[in-house]
C-alpha cells in the first residue's frame, strides 16, 4: 500500500527547486460524508479547481499530437512527457481510516471533465487530467473536473488526502498533497410522513409511519420511546400503531448530545352509521336476514349473531345471516374513543 504523504500548501510545488508553480488547486468541498452506519449510501461530489493565480502570465498544456492516451505511469513513476501536460490526482485506497474509500467504491464514481479535456483513471485512485490539444490557462482562468457519486463505509473522523502532480513539457515536476475529511452527515430527519391510505383513520385503525433519519446514532417514536430500526429500503421503515385517540407522534434524532424532532398529530375520526336496513325471507325450516349497511370513518363493526367484521368506509355492505325464527334482533355498532354508538333493527 502507498505511503500517505504530508498535507501542504495547496499551490503546485516544485520538490527539486523549492519554487512553486502559478497554478493552484482547491477541493470543493475539502471532505466527504461517510455512509457509516447510515440507513443508505450517502453519495458525495468532489470538485477540482485548478487555478491559474497569476495576474498577467497564461500557463500553456500541451497535447501537440491532439489524441487520447492510455499509456500512463503511476503517480510515483510519471515524468516529463514529450508533447504531453498532466495533471495526476490521486487518492489513497483502501480498508484502513487513512484511505478515502474502497477500491470497489471508488471505482463507481464518475467523472465529468469539462470542455477540451480528457480524464484517464489507469491505477485504482487515480485521475489524469490533460487536454484534448495545446490550449492555455489565461490569467486568474480555472479548469475543473468532477468527482461525483464517491461513497464510502469507512468511519468518519479521520483525515486522508489528495495527492498532485503536475507534469509540464517545459518545467519541472511539481508536487502538492492537500487534506481530504471523511465527516459524518450532519443530523437531519429526511422524511417522517404517514403511509397513504392510513393518515384518515378511526377509532383503532392502523396508522403507518414512513420514516428516516441521517447522522443519528439513535431514532425512537413517541409516545412509548420506542426504538426504530432503520433499514437500506425506504419501504421497509415504516412504523405501525393503534390509534385510540387524539395524539401527536414524534420522531427523535440524537446524535451524541444533539439532538431533533418532527412532529405529527392525528386526530381519530368519529365514526358514524349512515344506514341500517333488515330483512328476512323463509329458507327452508329456517329464515334468512339480510342486513344491508353503511358506516363511515370506521374500518371494523360488531354486528350481533356476526361479531366483529371488517368494512370499507362509505361502502354499502350486505351480510346474510340463518336465524330460526321470523323474528330477530339485530345490533350494529362502532366505535369512537368516548364510546360506542349503535343501532337496532328487526325482522
Amino acid at each position: 500500500m502507498k505511503q500517505q504523504r504530508e498535507p501542504r500548501a495547496p499551490s503546485l510545488f516544485n520538490e527539486k527547486t523549492g519554487t512553486d508553480c502559478p497554478l493552484f488547486l482547491n477541493i470543493s468541498p475539502n471532505h466527504l460524508f461517510s455512509s457509516h452506519k447510515e440507513p443508505r449510501v450517502v453519495k458525495n461530489r468532489l470538485v477540482f479547481q485548478i487555478r491559474n493565480t497569476s495576474l498577467t502570465q497564461s500557463v500553456e498544456l500541451y497535447n501537440d499530437e491532439e489524441r487520447e492516451y492510455a499509456d500512463f505511469k503511476n503517480i510515483d513513476e510519471a515524468e516529463i512527457r514529450p508533447g504531453l501536460s498532466m495533471i495526476y490526482l490521486v487518492f489513497l485506497l483502501g480498508e484502513t481510516e487513512t484511505c478515502l474509500t474502497t477500491e470497489a467504491q471508488f471505482s463507481l464514481a464518475q467523472t465529468y471533465r469539462q470542455e477540451n479535456f480528457l480524464v484517464s483513471r489507469p491505477y485504482p485512485g487515480h485521475l489524469i487530467l490533460y487536454p484534448e490539444k495545446t490550449l492555455s490557462i489565461p490569467p486568474c482562468g480555472q479548469i475543473e473536473l468532477v468527482l461525483d457519486e464517491l461513497s464510502t463505509n469507512l468511519p468518519a473522523g479521520s483525515i486522508t488526502s489528495c495527492e498532485a502532480k503536475f507534469i509540464n513539457i517545459q518545467q519541472d515536476i511539481f508536487y502538492f498533497c492537500l487534506p481530504v475529511y471523511k465527516k459524518s452527515i450532519p443530523l437531519g430527519i429526511r422524511q417522517f410522513e404517514i403511509v397513504e391510505g392510513t393518515g384518515k383513520a378511526g377509532f383503532r385503525d392502523t396508522v403507518k409511519f414512513k420514516y428516516m433519519a441521517w447522522g443519528a446514532d439513535t431514532c425512537l417514536i413517541t409516545p412509548g420511546d420506542i426504538v426504530l430500526e432503520q433499514k437500506a429500503k425506504e419501504e421497509d421503515n415504516i412504523y405501525e400503531t393503534i390509534l385510540l385517540k387524539k395524539t401527536l407522534f414524534t420522531l427523535i434524532a440524537r446524535c451524541e448530545d444533539e439532538q431533533i424532532s418532527q412532529s405529527l398529530e392525528i386526530k381519530p375520526l368519529r365514526a358514524e352509521i349512515v344506514n341500517f336496513k333488515v330483512s328476512a325471507t323463509p329458507k327452508g325450516s329456517n329464515y334468512e336476514a339480510t342486513l344491508t349497511f353503511t358506516v363511515k370513518n370506521t374500518r371494523h363493526v360488531f354486528i350481533t349473531h356476526a361479531g366483529r367484521i371488517k368494512v370499507e368506509d362509505g361502502k354499502e355492505h350486505v351480510l346474510t345471516l340463518l336465524q330460526s325464527k321470523a323474528k330477530e334482533k339485530y345490533t350494529l355498532t362502532v366505535e369512537n374513543e368516548d364510546g360506542l354508538l349503535t343501532e337496532s333493527r328487526s325482522t
